[in-house]
């Protein structure tokens, strides 16, 4: 069985030669994407001192993770399934074939 994967097309030499898949990516996607990852962070890591040693985390965290907590997965959902087309065109799965 033949992989279906796309073949793979060189880079140029040039380091300040852009590449295929270096121009077609969204910056403000990614950059969102960060934000929202930071934020994920933020809530696992004030609450793993309270889960393992009892240890409370200042109220400005608290505060924050209150109000980032109806956006955190809802807006990482959202932009995997903008994405998830790139994906799926890059790499069709084997049965559809």
């Amino acid at each position: 069985m033949a992989n279906s994967r796309p073949a793979r097309v060189p880079r140029e030499t040039s380091p300040d030669a852009p590449t295929a898949h270096a121009t077609s990516r969204l910056q403000w996607l990614d950059a969102l994407r960060g934000a929202t990852m930071v934020a994920l962070l933020l809530l696992h890591a004030t609450n793993l001192p309270r889960l393992h040693s009892g240890t409370e985390m200042p109220a400005a965290f608290d505060s924050v993770n209150t109000a980032l907590g109806p956006f955190r997965m809802p807006t990482l959902m959202v932009l995997s399934g903008m994405l998830l087309h790139r994906f799926c065109d890059a790499y069709p799965p084997r049965w559809s074939s």
